[in-house]
């Protein structure tokens, strides 16, 4: 039997978080979860594979990402990747994949690092029992 490569688990673990298929993701903006106890998670649709997840809080009056991600889905292949990670506070931006003057270039060792913190905290969300109060 063939071992789950980190795209397969997260995307199997982005599946069980949000409680729906990615085709019913599609018609809606924007979902919240909640999990008591703990931050909401906002899952906000940016294109027909992309979604942005994100935890906010207010600090002096401005919502702050703690964190964000972007994660690009694949349905047809069974597996989603993370593209970007922000946080607000400490201000940290990374993104996996950067075009320049036409180029795309990918920088390995953030793809590997930000698809590993997003399998840890799908597997928190999971545990935490985040369930869909608005979409």
């Amino acid at each position: 039997m063939k071992s789950l490569t980190v795209y397969d688990s997260n995307y199997k673990r982005l599946k069980r978080v949000l409680g729906k298929d990615f085709e019913s993701l599609k018609s809606c903006k924007a979902y919240r979860y909640k999990a008591e106890g703990f931050m909401d998670l906002v899952v906000e649709k940016l294109s027909d594979n992309e979604f942005s997840l994100a935890h906010y809080y207010t600090q002096n009056g401005d919502l702050m990402r703690d964190p964000e991600m972007v994660v690009k889905i694949y349905p047809e292949y069974g597996f989603c990747e993370a593209m970007t990670f922000q946080m607000d506070n400490p201000s940290i931006y990374q993104q996996v994949y950067k075009s320049v003057e036409g180029q795309v270039y990918v920088h390995q060792r953030i793809k590997i690092e930000l698809n590993s913190f997003l399998r840890t905290w799908l597997r928190n969300l999971l545990e935490q029992g985040h369930t869909l109060v608005e979409g």
